[in-house]
């Protein structure tokens, strides 16, 4: 996948006398004085847009974006140094760079912010923009920044005998979905086969744990790393899509079918393969057809839990991982965990729920240990039972007992 070409950049400052200049334009006439449509819509105006290319301080040493023309995008970061060595007290300058308006410019977001920051170093350090003599540089900067990033997708531009600049382009990712303590990662590639002894510490420590069955809390305890690491970690790791997110697996859990994506399984055989090779449970026994498994999928049905859905096909008489049938399910759309989330319906009898003693006794924590204030700010409907157990060390069996000693207490499948 290629990155968006650079079309043009441009240097500028602000003169003590003349107020926002131009200095350097790659190519030449890439940026011209005048009024909005007096040129063609490949030259940017810098008239027009000045006042975002040496801006008021509130926009200054920030990534600035605007559609210049219509069919030109500028990025630039301004910068301005405050010194009594310059004129007016501050030196302001931009170095810009311009797309066509509709190219993808996430990947040059950190270019623009790097190359301000070293432009703001060497001003610092030996005044470079400052100063006549070296000030030609930033010319032959540009003309690298543009060939080079352009035809190789990265550049090294040497400054002087001790210093250079070296830039890369990288796709850009979305942002990760949060990672909770409750969610359960499970490696899309195996990770074993590809990481080193260079990987961060942390996620080499983390790794062998994640095998689709353990949650980010419990990988937590298992590997003795602090939970917050762990989350960074898991999240990091889903950035790069090495891994992706299921929900906790128990026979208690209810499934519904999501029937528009099914017929991508139907249509392609690799996937069937690979679904077959995944939730086959016993690689001496033979594997289930896929027209056995195709069917189990469809008869998944809206309120049922796992363990009666089980019970009704026979499901423990196949050679199926039935955790990993679910997991595949989740992480390919053919399934959708229905949640459930308790309710205090009658919030104003009483300061909390009144859970009865008899329940208590007969669970596997005492009513001494068990937190009843700690639980009652779950149950607003925002909380569902995952998040529950996870967050007050509670089974799903014991915190089920818990509600339903409480009439009180509605539950919201959702």
């Amino acid at each position: 996948m290629r990155f968006a070409p650079i079309k043009s950049l441009f240097y500028a400052e602000f003169h003590h006398e003349q107020g926002p200049v131009v200095v350097y334009s790659v190519p030449e006439g890439s940026v011209a004085s005048g009024k909005p449509g007096s040129d063609a819509d490949d030259v940017v105006l810098f008239d027009s847009v000045s006042d975002y290319i040496i801006p008021k301080p509130s926009l200054c040493n920030r990534l600035v974006s605007v559609t210049a023309t219509a069919s030109r995008v500028i990025i630039g970061h301004p910068v301005s140094i405050e010194d009594v060595k310059y004129n007016r007290n501050a030196f302001l300058f931009n170095l810009v760079f311009v797309f066509e308006r509709n190219a993808k410019t996430q990947p040059y977001e950190q270019i623009v912010r790097k190359i301000s920051r070293i432009l703001r170093s060497l001003e610092l350090e030996s005044g470079f923009l400052s100063n006549k003599d070296t000030k030609p540089k930033v010319l032959n900067i540009m003309d690298q920044l543009l060939q080079d990033l352009n035809t190789y997708f990265e550049c090294r531009i040497s400054i002087n005998d001790f210093e250079a600049i070296n830039l890369k382009l990288f796709h850009s990712h979305p942002p990760p979905a949060p990672v909770h303590d409750w969610h359960v990662p499970v490696q899309v590639y195996h990770l074993s086969r590809i990481i080193d002894r260079y990987w961060d510490m942390t996620i080499l420590r983390v790794i062998p744990f994640i095998n689709g069955a353990l949650s980010v809390k419990r990988i937590s305890e298992i590997a003795d790393v602090e939970l917050g690491l762990v989350r960074l970690s898991i999240q990091h790791l889903l950035y790069y899509g090495c891994v992706k997110l299921v929900d906790v697996f128990q026979y208690s859990n209810i499934y519904i079918l999501n029937d528009r994506n099914l017929p991508s399984l139907l249509q392609n055989e690799d996937l069937q393969y690979e679904m077959l090779d995944f939730i086959r449970k016993d690689v001496i026994l033979p594997s289930p057809t896929f027209a056995t498994v195709f069917a189990l999928i469809c008869s998944v049905k809206h309120g049922l839990m796992v363990r009666d859905w089980c019970e009704e096909n026979d499901v423990r008489s196949l050679n199926i991982d039935i955790r990993r049938l679910f997991v595949f399910g989740v992480l390919n759309n053919f399934f959708r965990r229905l949640h459930k989330y308790p309710v205090l319906y009658d919030p104003y009898y009483g300061n909390e729920p009144v859970f009865s003693g008899s329940s208590a006794g007969n669970m596997a924590i005492s009513p001494s240990h068990f937190d009843v204030k700690k639980l009652t700010k779950y149950l607003d409907g925002r909380h569902h039972f995952d998040e529950i157990c996870t967050e007050l060390d509670l089974s799903n069996s014991t915190l089920e007992k818990v509600l339903s000693s409480d009439s009180r207490i509605r539950f919201i499948f959702k």
